[in-house]
């Protein structure tokens, strides 16, 4: 096995790593947040904002 290799390589490796966290981090959050919104919107007495989150869900 050429461990050289892995070595030059760890730089990107590391920084693909990284970046795959700050992804899953940004889409977390993202997704709790729309998340939250729709709830919202659904719990929500005024019937057009209760209306869309129903046809888009089913």
């Amino acid at each position: 096995m050429d461990f050289q290799l892995i070595a030059e390589s760890m730089p990107y490796l590391l920084e693909g790593a990284r970046l795959t966290l700050i992804i899953t981090a940004v889409s977390l959050l993202a997704g709790i947040i729309i998340g939250t919104l729709v709830a919202l919107a659904r719990l929500s007495g005024m019937r057009r904002c209760a209306g869309w989150p129903r046809l888009t869900l089913n």
